[in-house]
This record gives structure tokens, sequence and C-alpha cells, in this order.
């Protein structure tokens, strides 16, 4: 799943929405390709100066550190295998789904600088099952509320990734 300029901007249209509506500070579109790769497609952090000041510590560590080009199996950890691999939906906290997909300095300065605590991932489907998640990082646990509508959230997602031409 690659997509057009137009379709990602789609789907990242949603995935700030999303952010924004459940009071998320981070939101991520990825892919699950065939060889079992996750790899990002959308990256939505809450804009300002919080954000600009993490990526900029990060990069004092790893210069060329961009959010857009991570890349990592989908049996990095636990975490990510329940979700890319199980298909299910899993929360839990932010360094357990983190863990291994990074560096352990961006997961550091993410949970100190952003107050990342919390991670709400939903496998995306399409017809060959499982190509994907919608992600959301938070500093507190969302209510069953928010976690009802980061799912609802999905299913656009996951539709808006099905009609166009950004599914592969």
């Amino acid at each position: 799943m690659t997509g057009s300029a137009a379709g990602v901007e789609r789907v990242r249209s949603l995935s700030e929405e999303a952010r924004t509506a459940l009071g998320a500070i981070a939101s991520v579109v990825s892919t699950l390709s065939p060889e079992g790769q996750v790899g990002v497609l959308v990256w939505a952090p809450k804009p300002g100066s919080r954000y600009d000041r993490a990526l900029a510590a990060v990069r004092r560590v790893a210069a060329d550190f961009d959010p857009m080009r991570v890349r990592f199996d989908a049996n990095v950890n636990p975490f990510v295998g329940n979700v890319h691999l199980a298909g299910l939906t899993t929360f839990g906290g932010f360094e357990d789904a983190a863990r291994y997909t990074v560096g352990e300095f961006a997961i550091a300065i993410a949970t100190s600088a952003l107050g990342l605590r919390w991670t709400l991932s939903i496998p995306l489907r399409g017809a060959a099952g499982v190509v994907g998640s919608f992600t959301l990082h938070f500093t507190d646990v969302p209510d069953e509320a928010r976690r009802a509508a980061a799912e609802s959230y999905a299913r656009r997602v996951e539709s808006e990734l099905a009609s166009g031409p950004t599914a592969a």
C-alpha cells in the first residue's frame, strides 16, 4: 500500500482529525508489506514547539532521523505483532509499543518531552487480511468512548485506503 498524493492527504486529514478529536499527541497510519515490514504512511503529531524541540533532540543523536522513514518487522515486539500479525486491537504502554521500532533515545525523548505514555493501535484490514494499522499515542488512558471513536476513525481510514489509489 503506497499511495497517490491526494489519497495520502485524505488519510492524513482523517488522522489529524482523529488526533485532535480524541486528545492524542500523535496519530500514525502504517502499512504492512507482504514481506512483513511495517512502514509509516502518515505521521501526524500535535504541531508545536514541544514536538519541534523533541525532534531536534532526537536529531542531535541521529541526524538523519525521519519518522516517515521508520521501518521495522511486524514481529519486532509483542505489541506490534498483536496488531499486524494477529490482527488484534491493542492498548498498552507507549514504551512497550515502541520498543525496538526506533532507538531507545527516541523513545526516552518522546516520553519525557511529549509525555507519551499510552498507545492504542487498531489493525487496518484489506482483502488479504491486515494491511496496516491506525495508531494513537496519548498522555492519559483513553476512556471507552475515545477508544470506540478511535475504532470508528480506523474504519474510515481503512475505507479510504480501500477506495482509492492508495491501495496497492
